[in-house]
């Protein structure tokens, strides 16, 4: 339920997945991704009030979206990195009574030739320290920069967090006019107040990404009971099937399935159902196999195509004259549009797409995939 603060509402402001990025840059054979350390003397302190006393952080992602190879890695665990930097730089802010709970649902570190781009999403709840957590914020955070790479950005990305929370005001009391900086996020979707009334423990919070969507998505579990096609990422997750027919063949070269050619050329569906099976729609525009468990949704890719990094690449190639154009996995929106439609650009020479159809082919890796079912964001290893 929305806040008396007003109708704000988080739509998801950009939902692609990290290969649409990290694919168009690879890192030399043999190099290795910087590490962070969120050591006390690279983190600023922040002076000002923080109306907190304590920050616990949750990591409830479904799993890393898989990189090629990660643009950074973090010298601790997730939570670990988040909340030692958190409590790192506001050491010296006064505090307030109330603590605060930190949930991740996602995170993001992507370097492409132009730059690099972060993306932070969690839920926000606090405490008045019952043990009891009050719903206070969802959150979608993002730092995209020319010319930089995510080990800077990192720190400037949780010195943002830090300022918006503390800017907020308090979530126990009426409503008060919003700062500048939390009106222009709930106006860009970035933000929104979440209902506090309901009274949550900690295991009701702290539940994992695959548990909560098969409680939060139940038409989930009737997928693939009728013929027809779900449109789209959103239609697939909320299980709106139109009973369209579409006829799809099975083919024995290179394992997948393909629509009849008079449809090749028209808008494709995201997902087909026949005869109780599920169809996901590739970059290329084949079908493979969806098998499911709960909530779970993965494919393989065979060997017959280039692995899904590759495939996305080439997509992200054939479609960067045209960046409105939409591809299932891959939608780009966001902060990050014209640095990647920039970075995409430049990158087309003659070429290229065949090279990278080789490489994938010749790869075992990015091959079991699955789909994040809060976004459409294929995590793939």
């Amino acid at each position: 339920m929305r806040s008396p603060l007003g109708a704000l509402t988080l739509t998801g402001l950009i939902a692609f997945a990290a290969s649409a990025l990290t694919s168009l840059l690879p890192f030399a054979a043999g190099a290795q991704p910087p590490t962070v350390h969120l050591e006390a003397a690279t983190a600023k302190p922040f002076l000002k009030p923080f109306p907190f006393k304590a920050v616990r952080v949750l990591d409830n992602q479904a799993g890393s979206i898989m990189n090629s190879p990660p643009a950074i890695l973090l010298d601790r665990a997730v939570t670990e990195a988040i909340q030692g930097y958190i409590d790192t730089v506001t050491r010296l802010s006064p505090k307030g009574d109330k603590n605060l709970l930190l949930n991740i649902r996602e995170m993001l570190f992507a370097k492409f030739p132009a730059g690099s781009f972060l993306l932070l999403e969690a839920d926000v709840y606090y405490s008045t320290g019952k043990d009891i957590y009050h719903p206070f914020l969802n959150i979608n955070l993002q730092e995209a920069r020319w010319k930089s790479t995510p080990k800077n950005n990192y720190g400037f990305l949780l010195d943002q967090l830090i300022a918006i929370l503390s800017e907020i005001p308090d979530p126990s009391t009426p409503p008060t006019p919003l700062p500048g900086r939390i009106k222009r996020m709930v106006k860009n979707d970035r933000l929104h107040l979440l209902d506090p009334t309901p009274s949550l423990t900690l295991e009701q919070i702290d539940i994992p990404a695959r548990t909560r969507w098969f409680r939060q998505y139940p038409a989930l579990q009737s997928l693939g009971a009728q013929n027809g096609v779900y449109w789209n990422f959103q239609a697939f997750r909320d299980g709106e099937l139109q009973h369209d027919m579409i006829d799809l063949q099975f083919d024995t070269k290179d394992s997948t399935y393909h629509v009849p050619d008079q449809r090749r050329k028209q808008t494709l569906p995201y997902v087909i159902a026949r005869d109780g099976e599920l169809f996901k729609l590739l970059p290329n525009n084949c079908y493979v196999r969806l098998s499911h468990d709960s909530a779970v949704f993965q494919f393989y890719i065979p060997h017959s195509l280039p692995d899904m990094e590759s495939l996305s690449r080439v997509r992200s190639l054939q479609t960067a004259t045209n960046p409105s154009g939409s591809d299932p996995d891959h939608p780009l929106a966001g902060a990050a549009m014209d640095l990647t439609y920039a970075a995409v650009a430049g990158s087309i020479r003659a070429g290229e797409i065949k090279r990278t159809q080789k490489t994938g082919l010749n790869t075992d890796e990015y091959r079991n995939c699955m789909i994040n079912m809060d976004n459409g964001n294929i995590m793939y290893k």
